[in-house]
């Protein structure tokens, strides 16, 4: 009886291989495209190739074919290979629909996404802020879209002013300028395929601010109200700060130190001299020798 047990053992087991094996296998070898979405990303103008992957089922994978959406403008699938190729033509992600069929006739498919991208675009608008002689400059350069990394930077058109430069790695414009000017560049930008996008840009490098009302100041009086407003030129911006860094103004008169106003009512005879100092708002500086006379 025991003998007997184990050869109806046998039997069915048998039976349920054979079973699992007919029609090629296709319950037992779970056919299934592994390439996972997204694809890795392509871009305008450059060649691309992606091999899907595929495992299990039987025999060769027979055919391969997009079932729903559509490649990339420039793409296609080799229905043999499983491989996406070609050079796009178009920026744009899509998604499809792809089908591998193994030599039993048996399917499997697989929803990807493909991302196109453009050449790089360098997003920093002209003109570039202002500098000013003699004062440090710093002015980071942007760009959008291009694949990878941006590699390098560089002028291809018009010189910066004297005393700037630009890294070729990061795309900062620094240094520090020693001539008062206004340049027009080329800028251009390369990603990590080799695409490029260029930019024109300007910036204008301001003289250092000066002092410009002229010694004597008009003669003021004691007991009569005292008005005279300093002028500038020059610098960048606006000038944010007048001071006196030596000497001291006729008793009851003061300076304004926004408007670089002279004011008050003076209060003793004599005459005064004082140095005088306008900061701009990159803190470029002047200064002056004025003299005040109260009669």
């Amino acid at each position: 009886m025991r003998r007997l047990t184990i050869v109806l053992i046998a039997v069915v087991g048998i039976a349920l291989l054979a079973g699992l094996l007919g029609c090629g296998g296709k319950a037992a070898l779970g056919l299934a495209i592994t390439t996972t979405s997204p694809l890795p990303n392509g871009e305008v103008g450059i060649a691309y190739s992606e091999a899907l992957e595929v495992s299990g089922g039987s025999g060769t994978y027979a055919t391969w074919s997009v079932t729903a959406g559509t490649l990339p403008d420039g793409l296609s699938l080799d229905s043999s290979t499983g491989v996406i190729s070609g050079t796009p033509t178009t920026a744009g992600t899509s998604t499809i629909t792809v089908q591998v069929i193994d030599s039993t006739g048996r399917t499997a498919t697989q929803d990807l996404s493909i991302t196109i991208v453009g050449a790089p675009t360098i997003t920093t608008t002209s003109p570039l802020p202002n500098g000013e002689v003699g004062i440090a400059y710093l002015e980071v350069l942007e760009a959008s879209g291009g694949s990878g990394t941006y590699t390098t930077w560089s002028v291809t058109a018009g010189t910066l002013p004297d005393g700037l430069s630009l890294a070729a790695s990061f795309g900062i414009i620094h240094g520090t300028p020693t001539i008062a000017t206004t340049s027009t560049i080329t800028v251009q930008v390369t990603d990590s395929n080799g695409l490029t996008g260029t930019q024109d840009l300007s910036i204008t490098i301001a003289a250092v601010p000066t002092i410009t009302t002229t010694s004597p100041l008009p003669i003021g009086e004691i007991g009569i109200a005292y008005s005279e407003a300093l002028q500038a030129s020059g610098g960048s911006g606006t000038y944010t700060t007048w001071s006196i860094t030596s000497g001291t103004l006729p008793d009851g008169l003061s300076l304004g130190s926004s408007t670089g106003v002279i004011s008050g009512i003076p209060t003793t005879a004599g005459t005064t001299t004082i140095t005088v100092q306008v900061t701009d708002s990159l803190g470029g500086t002047a200064t002056k020798d004025l003299s005040v006379t109260i009669s």
